[in-house]
This record gives C-alpha cells, structure tokens and sequence, in this order.
C-alpha cells in the first residue's frame, strides 16, 4: 500500500472518529487517532520538502508563495488592532437573542434545507451543475467547476446558523464555479490560486453581506413567511443586531467575526507547536 492511499484511507478514518467522538462528547478517545495523523502529516510533509519545516510545507500547500514569516506578521497586527476593540465591545450590552435563537423556539428542517436551496440560487449559484446537501461540519468540494458539491448544516432552535453556513459555502462555490472553462479547463489556470483566495470569496459573501443590514431588509420578511411563528414585530434592524453579535465561542465556525481571526492566530500557534 502506497503511503498516499494509506494517507487518505487514515484521513477518513480520522473524520468518522471525530464524528463518533463529537456524539459521545469523549474527546480524550479522538486524541490517540489526531497524534497519529500529525504524525502522518509530518512525514507527508518530508517527502514533498526533506529540508524544510513541516509547518511552512502545509503553509506552502495551502498559501502557496506566501513566507511563515509573512503570515506571522500578518496576524501580530491583526492581534495589535482587534484586542483593543474586542474589549471595548465587551464592555457593551448585548442585545437580546432569545426571540429567534433558543431552545424554547424550533424551526422546521426542511423548511430551513428550502429556504438555503433557495437563497443559494438567488446568490447565483447554478444547481444545475452542483448539489447542496447536509454534512456534520460545512464544505464545499467537488471534481470540477462543473460539478460542485457544498453542504451546510441545521439547528432546529437556530435558523440563522444553516442560511450563514449556507452563504459562507456558496461563496467558496460560487469561486469554484466561475473558474474557466474550455479550453483552460483542467490547466493550472483554472485552479484555486489559494486558500486564502478561496476564503476570501466565502467570506465576502458570509460577513460583508449576509452581515450587513441591506441583506437583512431584503430577506427578513422572505424569512418571517417561510416560518411564521417569527414575530411580526422585529425588523430587519433587529435581526442585523443579533447576527452581529460579539460573543467567544468555542466551536470555529460560530465564532464572531470580531473573535474568529484571534482563533486563527492561536491555531496557528498550536500548529507550529507554541
């Protein structure tokens, strides 16, 4: 067996772990299985570079041109400018969530899988040649930029956390799908420059406009009839206060948008072993 299928097989391995772990909240039976992928990880890393850091190859696969060094001071300012802000804000009362987020409120999965198919078409993208589906933690992936798969997930007492997984998703798809065509298809023009380029596409979609108040104005009431024990009285500026709300969560992809770099900055320091 070749140490790249024995790679993937083990990767896969690791995600059903992670699964069953998450389900039995017994994290300490995952840790044995994620040492050993680290483990495989660096020894990937060696045979693509023997005499760099296994740290700076990942960084190379993902950010590719892009020195550590670059990176680290990227996040040093990041740090610098958001501490200061993220301790005046905490210092605010935070509006109140409990009408439309809570485990007193259920909302209908499939009525929240409609209106995300739904939302994703208006955004632009072409379920023709792409599918929408529901995984444990959202991605996007697929083959081509003529078959793009993307999923998201749903809470029933949360409509917002599948419509903001669901742009965020359509974002990286909406990259995948306008990457060219014949005849550059399947040329390294027609890659993904970057990860960050891909996040920066995801994010665009998740935080400048599903964020903001205009996106709001336009889909609250979309939203108060796809579930009409939304109340009648809350307006769009409502909703746009409490889907900016600054709040540390352990879990990444709840995270703010003011904490999320921070938890970047701190994975990155767990990665290179600091």
């Amino acid at each position: 067996m070749s140490f790249l299928f024995f790679f993937f097989f083990f990767f896969f391995l690791v995600i059903f772990s992670c699964k069953q772990a998450k389900k039995a909240n017994d994290w300490q039976k995952f840790c044995p299985i994620l040492k050993e992928l680290i483990e495989l990880t660096k020894q990937k890393c060696k045979y693509i570079d023997p005499h760099a850091a296994p740290y700076d190859v990942c960084v190379d696969m993902y950010e590719r041109g892009v020195a550590p060094k670059r990176i680290a001071e990227i996040f040093e300012q990041v740090k610098k400018d958001l501490v200061p802000l993220i301790e005046k804000v905490k210092t605010k009362p935070i509006p109140d969530s409990s009408w439309l987020i809570g485990n007193n409120l259920s909302y209908d999965i499939d009525l929240q899988k409609k209106f995300s198919f739904d939302l994703a078409k208006e955004l632009g993208f072409d379920m023709n040649h792409a599918r929408l589906d529901v995984s444990e933690h959202p991605f996007t992936g697929g083959a081509h930029s003529t078959d793009v798969r993307m999923t998201t997930r749903y809470k029933l007492t949360d409509p917002i956390d599948g419509l903001m997984g669901t742009v965020h998703e359509t974002g990286h798809a909406l990259y995948e799908q306008g990457r060219p065509g014949a005849p550059y298809a399947d040329l390294p023009v027609s890659d993904a420059l970057s990860m960050g380029v891909h996040e920066s596409q995801s994010l665009l979609w998740e935080r400048m406009v599903a964020l903001s108040e205009p996106f709001w104005t336009h889909y609250w009431p979309k939203l108060q009839v796809a579930f009409p024990s939304l109340p009648r009285e809350k307006t769009a500026a409502d909703v746009y206060r409490v889907v900016n709300i600054s709040r540390p969560s352990f879990i990444r992809v709840e995270a703010d948008e003011l904490t999320y770099p921070l938890r970047k900055r701190k994975r990155r320091s767990y990665s290179r072993g600091r």
